[in-house]
């Protein structure tokens, strides 16, 4: 694996890559590129390019220099990336959480550059609305409304970011057998500075802002109300 940067959408962003061949480009999301330590090496030995960047505002990629964390810039990302590295018609894009989010999007807006989608944990938006109020939907995503308030900075960044200890724990249930040393350690140094978790937790307020969400102003399904036509 080799650690490299590289310019795209007018940002100065990390990235890991392994393997020749067709490009297979891995998006995380409120997590780290590290999510995808086991799966970049098997696609590379099965003849992929596979490249994991590191998202704009989190450490070592490059700050936005308009603080944008939404969806519509993660998107033009994607497709910058695409370019950028080289891939072609036969490119596979990945996505996690928010990568997940910005997977279908960039698949649905550029269809001619990725032959094929893969997303983990993130549905497409138009099946967000269901479900309700289910208190069991509404605690697994309790971080989405937590997350919206201004002293969430200073409560997050307390303790060491403990709320992200916490946090991880809570998504991962405690696996036995799992440490999870290493990963929250390696979230917490993706957010390592106030201005970068400032960044991080923008990524639910800018896009699920409390204001406008669920209501006509509300512009992100006007972002992701198309389905991706690939496989």
């Amino acid at each position: 694996m080799e650690h490299k940067r590289i310019t795209a959408n007018g940002l100065d962003l990390a990235y890991v890559e392994a393997g020749e061949g067709p490009l297979a480009l891995m998006l995380h999301g409120f997590d780290t590129p590290r999510l995808y330590r086991y799966l970049m090496p098997a696609l590379a030995e099965a003849g992929y390019h596979a490249v994991v960047p590191t998202m704009r505002g989190f450490a070592p990629s490059q700050i936005p220099p308009d603080g944008s964390m939404r969806l519509p810039d993660l998107i033009a990302d994607a497709n910058a990336l695409h370019e950028a590295l080289g891939g072609g018609s036969d490119a596979v894009l990945i996505g996690h959480d928010w990568g997940g989010f910005t997977t279908w999007g960039a698949a649905a807006a550029a269809p001619e550059r990725w032959a094929k989608v893969v997303v983990n944990d993130v549905p497409p938006l138009p099946f967000y609305d269901r479900g309700g109020a289910d208190p069991a939907r509404i605690e697994r995503y309790v971080h989405f409304y937590f997350f919206q308030m201004a002293v969430a900075d200073q409560l997050v960044a307390a303790n060491d970011l403990a709320y992200l200890d916490w946090l991880w724990d809570h998504w991962t249930g405690n696996v036995p057998g799992y440490d999870s040393t290493e990963d929250r350690k390696a979230m917490k140094e993706g957010l390592n500075t106030p201005e970068r978790l400032h960044l991080g937790l923008e990524l639910y307020r800018q896009n699920f802002p409390a204001a406008t969400f669920g209501t006509p102003q509300w512009d992100m399904p006007r972002v992701l109300d198309r389905l991706p036509s690939q496989p």
